[in-house]
């Protein structure tokens, strides 16, 4: 039985990014609207009730193109990866990779430092 797994390219980690790109448009126009409610009833008059909670408005619905999409990096096996786990990137934390250290002279200049600084050791 051969089951086909849904592997990333280029253009779904796009779509992927601005799926959740649109999504988090959403909740941050949903979390303003919210704050600015609560500010107005606090600077107003409260003998009026506070603002009633309103439901966070729908997600759009999930692209068919990238449901149970895989990483598909190439592993060491050189087979891809088949983690569903995914960062923003469309990669997975073994492949996707969070930080690539500094790029700058600055930052690389503050990053030598660490070494030289005595730990600060905390006692429970």
């Amino acid at each position: 039985m051969v089951i086909f797994m849904n592997y990333s390219t280029p253009e779904k980690r796009k779509l992927y990014r601005q799926y959740y790109a649109t999504c988090d448009a959403i909740h941050t126009q949903y979390s303003a609207e919210n704050a600015a409610r609560l500010e107005r009833w606090l600077n107003g008059n409260r003998r009026n009730p506070p603002p009633r909670y309103t439901p966070p408005p729908p997600t759009p619905p999930y692209p068919k193109e990238i449901l149970g999409m895989a990483c598909g990096a190439k592993t060491r096996k050189g087979a891809p990866c088949k983690r569903t786990d995914l960062y923003l990137s469309g990669r997975c934390k073994f492949h996707g990779g969070l930080s690539t250290g500094p790029k700058t002279a600055e930052g690389k200049a503050i990053v030598a430092l660490n070494g030289l600084q005595a730990k600060q050791h905390q006692t429970p």
